[in-house]
């Protein structure tokens, strides 16, 4: 990158008070993603590509600042009908990757390989063949049944397969992925979490099992799949001397609400946190828990972004089975199956088991915090592409 053209990054991006379901993990990586670009001293254009409002809007470009980072958001025009506009959307990627393509780019970040961001990087690279394009595997298109969307699933997964051999540098949420880009012939980077600077500060706070009332938290989605159903369940069952703590948007988050009114004394509900309020609650917890249904049921084709939020905290993670992620988690880790059964036991034994193991949860939430900092992540991301 000899000279100083600016970076191109096309992702969905969903915070607060954007639309009725905030995709709350999603902004916070592809905020993440935001800051660490901004370490190669370049103008960052960013589309946003998520259709948030349920209304016309034309296609608008502004300067905004996302924490912290100035950046220039293109917003592609939005419809009443979302599926409609969001198929309109894709069939005009190409003209905007046409219109920013006549000024050179160093490098176009694309997010999950969707059909927008896809079309988008096939078209641009067609005329600025000069520039790296960094492909981020969040999710595998195939991993999630949605239904009647299964059609866009397998839509996003036949444009992947066009962008993929494109790529320089391809992202993968865990070791699976990772594994399977090399056996494309790819050239991979492990990238299951992007963590934030404050996320290095909560392990100083507060010793996990230090006082009683002991509190389990659950900060995520807020839907089925997520295994908020089995959270709401325990909060009627909770053991002796243990509250809970719950944050998120999605499908449920109402239902959380009409729960944690009727047990105030048991959990506590924040929908729709900011970052701060986010590490403070969890720098209160003994155990963080990660309920999310099976993720092998699912391909292995996604990593849970708070697993490894949860990790560098030092607190105790009581999670379902995970994908492989690069890190050794079979010790230190508390598993359970899913069950409210089984996750009420384990609850019951987690003191004991994180004395047990207090060093070792220690020493992976260091490594955790060193391998994937965001200076950490753009040195290899630098690195990958010889810059």
């Amino acid at each position: 990158m000899p000279k100083k053209n600016h970076i191109i990054l096309v992702a969905p991006y969903s915070p607060i008070g954007s639309c009725k379901h905030p995709a709350l993990g999603q902004v916070k990586k592809i905020t993440s993603v935001i800051r660490m670009l901004s370490r190669f001293e370049r103008r960052i254009i960013f589309i946003n590509s998520a259709h948030n409002p349920t209304h016309f809007n034309q296609t608008t470009v502004k300067i905004d600042t996302i924490d912290g980072v100035r950046v220039i958001v293109i917003t592609p025009f939005t419809l009443a009908n979302r599926q409609t506009g969001k198929i309109l959307n894709m069939l005009t990627a190409t003209r905007f990757a046409r219109r920013l393509a006549q000024h050179p780019a160093d490098l176009l970040w694309i997010y999950n390989g969707y059909a927008f961001e896809s079309l988008f990087a096939l078209e641009f690279l067609k005329h600025q063949k000069k520039t790296s394009l960094i492909l981020e595997i969040e999710d595998w298109p195939t991993s999630r049944n949605r239904g009647l969307n299964n059609i866009k699933c397998e839509l996003d997964f036949f444009y992947l397969k066009k962008v993929l051999p494109v790529a320089e540098l391809i992202t993968c949420v865990n070791q699976e992925l990772f594994e399977q880009m090399i056996s494309l012939k790819k050239q991979p980077l492990l990238f299951p979490s992007l963590l934030h600077p404050r996320v290095a500060t909560i392990k100083k706070q507060h010793q996990p099992f230090s006082n009683q009332p002991y509190t389990v938290g659950y900060f995520g989605g807020l839907a089925k799949e997520k295994g908020t159903e089995v959270l709401l369940q325990l909060a009627e069952q909770l053991p002796e001397n243990w509250q809970m703590v719950i944050t998120g948007s999605g499908p449920m988050l109402a239902q959380c609400e009409r729960v944690a009114n009727k047990m105030t004394d048991r959990l506590t509900f924040f929908p729709n946190v900011d970052d701060e309020q986010l590490y403070s609650l969890m720098a209160g917890c003994d155990v963080i828990v990660n309920p999310h249904h099976s993720i092998k049921e699912m391909g292995n084709g996604i990593f849970p972004f708070k697993v490894f939020e949860a990790l560098a905290s030092a607190r105790l993670v009581l999670s379902t089975p995970l994908p492989r992620c690069g890190m050794t988690l079979e010790e230190i880790v508390m598993w359970f199956d899913g069950s409210l059964e089984n996750l009420r036991e384990q609850l019951t034994q987690a003191k004991a088991f994180y004395r047990q193991r207090a060093d070792q949860v220690e020493k992976i939430a260091a490594q955790i915090i060193y391998e994937y900092s965001e200076k950490a992540m753009f040195s290899k991301i630098n690195l990958g592409l010889q810059i």
